[in-house]
């Protein structure tokens, strides 16, 4: 189900600030939440990320840490 139909224009629609390194790991998140109908921002680091969130809050900020070498735990943070 989506989040907003077609007719939602993109003000209105949940905005989500995307926090990843890797380049085909951030665009596939990217595209699978606006494809839900977010609206998805997205920047690369964590001081990107806050550069960004003091400009435009967002409602939730997505990422994750790493964990350990081989498993890593995504993080949501209400904004």
């Amino acid at each position: 189900m989506d989040i907003a139909d077609a007719n939602t224009t993109d003000a209105a629609r949940i905005r989500v600030l995307f926090v990843e390194d890797e380049f085909f790991i951030r665009e596939w998140i990217v595209q699978s939440l606006s494809e839900q109908g977010f609206a998805v921002d997205s920047v690369t680091n964590a001081v990107d990320a806050l550069l960004h969130i003091t400009r435009a809050p967002e409602p939730a900020v997505l990422g994750r840490l790493l964990a350990t070498a081989v498993r890593t735990t995504p993080v949501v943070v209400p904004a």
